[in-house]
């Protein structure tokens, strides 16, 4: 004896739900509707880059970081050069009043 099921309980027909509720943004083109989800989404992806772009920044061009063992002291190589974002002072010119060792 074979049961036989609804068409509304296959499996190819079942909707995704999250928590119970059938999900709006399962279906395609459903995003493109939601306009009040483009700031979010907009403001969490600039946060993102920015804060990729930072961290890699900071690994690449501080003195403070050294990624390699050959150059023990790599701030020394940034005594005439410029490492902030925005800097108005003339590096290249600019003579330290700390001691040369």
């Amino acid at each position: 004896m074979t049961q036989k099921t609804m068409p509304s309980e296959s499996n190819s027909l079942k909707t995704k739900t999250i928590f119970g509720r059938p999900s709006q943004l399962m279906k395609k083109g459903a995003f493109f509707k939601n306009y009040s989800l483009f700031p979010i989404l907009f403001i969490t992806a600039f946060g993102t880059f920015a804060g990729l772009f930072s961290a890699i920044r900071c690994l690449l061009r501080s003195p403070d970081v050294s990624l390699t063992r050959s150059n023990p002291e790599p701030w020394q190589a940034y005594e005439n050069k410029q490492y902030k974002l925005y800097s108005n002072i003339d590096h290249e010119n600019y003579k330290h009043p700390r001691p040369k060792f």
